[in-house]
């Protein structure tokens, strides 16, 4: 599963860790077994995560400071399942 980037200056779009980061989550090293989840939760930004979508990381409304909330873990889980179910 990727590593998921946070609401850190150091870690937004362009920085040197954003872009290690996404080296990181490249996943020629896993390939089937790789779960990509970071696009998919930022693609469903509210309209009051806007800064967040433009930075490149998880929405606050689907996390807590910098950690999944229940909503956010859901989603996830939803990812998870569709990605697995697709391999079948």
């Amino acid at each position: 599963m990727e590593v998921l980037n946070g609401d850190y200056p150091r870690e937004y779009r362009g920085s040197d860790d954003y872009k290690r980061l996404r080296q990181l989550n490249w996943p020629t090293s896993y390939k089937d077994r790789f779960i990509k989840v970071r696009e998919a939760l930022i693609a469903i930004a509210s309209a009051t995560d806007a800064d967040d979508k433009l930075r490149d990381f998880v929405p606050l409304s689907l996390r807590r400071d910098h950690i999944l909330n229940g909503r956010g873990y859901h989603r996830v889980a939803e990812i998870a399942a569709e990605q697995i179910g697709a391999r079948r």
